[in-house]
């Protein structure tokens, strides 16, 4: 890809998180991760990926997560004995929230305002296990570089998971009386 080409679509990116963030530091859901990081014991997580984190040995491992928007979900790697060590995401509204969730969860986290495909010299590597999840790969228009950097991410023998569904997923609702007809449209034109 050309990195003219990259650098735009990347921007582009950026723009529509920071656009969007605002949104996202408010209401219910917000409390919930405010009051759950502050009283300990949380994590977002759903079963699915609790249970796959569970057969891993996290215990006292340097976790980054790439793409990692608010922190949440680094920061409930704490529950699974992981230290969650370095966030990076280009949003810095989404980076702001999760300086104020890590603050309240007495999280020592770092989080780094980046472009992935243009990181700092200065970047930590050598984490012991990264995480991408949900939302991140189909921002990323050169996937064969972004996994390059992923691996520098990584320490020798260091781990990655990644927990990913395809977007066709969000036009069900499984607990709709049939969960098999789609609630909402692919093409979503709201927010």
């Amino acid at each position: 890809m050309d990195a003219v080409d990259l650098k735009t679509i990347t921007q582009a990116n950026r723009a529509a998180w920071d656009a969007s963030a605002q949104a996202h530091a408010q209401g219910d859901d917000w409390a919930k991760l405010l009051t759950g990081f502050a009283e300990g014991g949380f994590s977002t997580f759903d079963d699915c990926i609790s249970k796959t984190l569970q057969t891993i040995d996290l215990a006292g491992k340097t976790s980054v997560q790439i793409g990692c928007n608010n922190g949440r979900e680094l920061l409930s790697l704490a529950q699974f004995g992981a230290i969650p060590a370095l966030g990076i995401d280009q949003s810095a509204g989404f980076l702001a929230q999760a300086c104020q969730l890590a603050k309240v969860a007495n999280s020592d986290c770092t989080f780094l305002c980046a472009d992935i495909y243009d990181l700092p010299e200065t970047t930590p590597r050598n984490h012991d296990f990264a995480l991408i999840t949900i939302g991140v790969l189909n921002w990323m228009p050169d996937l064969a570089q972004f996994f390059r950097i992923v691996a520098v991410l990584l320490a020798p023998h260091g781990r990655l998971l990644i927990y990913e569904t395809h977007p066709v997923l969000d036009m069900y609702d499984p607990d709709a009386p049939n969960p098999y007809l789609p609630e909402r449209s692919y093409f979503q034109t709201a927010p």
